[in-house]
This record gives structure tokens, sequence and C-alpha cells, in this order.
């Protein structure tokens, strides 16, 4: 036999929700938000993102372990280059800010550190 409890506030979400239905909103702004990363020479890389319309820059960090990040410039364009990177850097994230807000970020991992 289940115990119920009475709900605390009739009609409003509780926390599980609240996290569920915020999972679900940034998975299908993934989904719509990409970003690539390619290696162009040893410690340059291009990333290129997904216009946001009426964004006013775009943010981008790196990082060696993707918990860690360090930020990098900002750009007006959905693109940038970055170089003299070290060699451990492999994952990448850029966020467009849109008025005083940032959406929420685009993460990708260089899967080849070495170029072609």
């Amino acid at each position: 036999m289940a115990l119920r409890f009475p709900d605390p506030l009739p009609g409003r979400l509780d926390a599980l929700e609240v996290d569920r239905t915020l999972a679900a909103v940034e998975k299908l702004l993934a989904r719509r938000h990409k970003l690539v990363a390619r290696q162009v020479a040893t410690g340059t890389v291009h990333l290129r993102a997904a216009r946001a319309p009426s964004a006013r820059r775009y943010e981008w960090q790196v990082s060696a372990d993707g918990a860690k990040w360090s930020s990098a410039p900002s750009t007006r364009q959905p693109t940038t280059t970055l170089t003299d990177l070290p060699p451990d850097v492999t994952w990448f994230r850029e966020r467009a800010v849109i008025g005083f807000r940032g959406r929420p970020w685009c993460i990708v991992r260089l899967e080849e550190p070495n170029p072609v």
C-alpha cells in the first residue's frame, strides 16, 4: 500500500516536474541550436553556430575537461576562429545573447584533435 500525501500547493508544479520541463526545453533548444568545431591547424579551431535572430553577441568558451571553462572573445557573428589553443583543449561552447539574457550553452567536443 502506497502512502499518499496531500499536495501542499494544489495546482502548482512540484520541483521534479519543473526540472523535467526545463530539461525538455533545453533538449529541444539544443536540437535546434547546433555548434560545429573544426580544427584547421594545430592549435587553431574554427567554430560555427546557428544564427540566432536578434542576437546582440555570441559568447564562446573553451575547456580541456568539459568542467572548467575559460572565456574566449565574444563576437557579433555566429562564427569565430580561436588560435594558440593548448593541445588538451577539446571542448567548446557557445551561446547567443539576446537582449540581456543568454540562451542555453551549446557544447561540442572536438573528436579529432589533429588536423586532416
